[in-house]
């Protein structure tokens, strides 16, 4: 146990099956709040009622109307999308990452903007850059330090006081 833990917490699950569960719960609780939603409406209230108590727009609560009357209980399942695409693909992002992992290069937040751009031709914000850098590639700040090639064999008593 580390410092100021003061309980045990057995390894059962590891933290990607953990994330895994909790997808699948959050998925769980959209489908219960559309079913809450349904039997307030069997149950006699309005759209809007209903919609207002689960914490959703009125134009929300319709459409999940509409696709419980269409699909019935797996229309109550939400559907995802997937969003616009991006604007760099898995290959140019791995690229990125290469070039920004290279031990040899010291890259600021603002020079990473310029070289998705020299090399991509895409623009992006300081922002995104950062949240690409430091989240999706999980890479950390580093302090660029010099390494001494050439020490002298006697370096102690160079800088040993007299």
């Amino acid at each position: 146990m580390s410092a100021g833990r003061k309980f045990e917490i057995k390894n059962h699950l590891s933290v990607d099956d953990l994330n895994s569960i909790i997808k699948d719960s959050k998925i769980q609780s959209k489908i219960c709040q559309r079913a809450i939603f349904v039997k307030m409406l069997l149950q006699g209230s309005t759209i809007t009622t209903a919609s207002k108590a689960v914490g959703v727009q009125r134009q929300t609560g319709a459409e999940w109307l509409k696709r419980y009357n269409d699909e019935g209980y797996t229309g109550l399942i939400p559907k995802f999308a997937g969003g616009k695409p991006g604007k760099l693909s898995k290959n140019q992002k791995m690229e990125l990452k290469n070039i920004l992992i290279d031990k040899n290069s010291n890259y600021t937040i603002i020079e990473v903007v310029k070289l998705i751009k020299e090399l991509f031709d895409v623009e992006f914000s300081y922002n995104r850059v950062w949240t690409l850098v430091r989240v999706e590639f999980g890479l950390n700040y580093s302090k660029p330090f010099s390494i001494a090639h050439k020490k002298p064999k006697n370096r102690r008593e160079v800088l040993k006081k007299n």
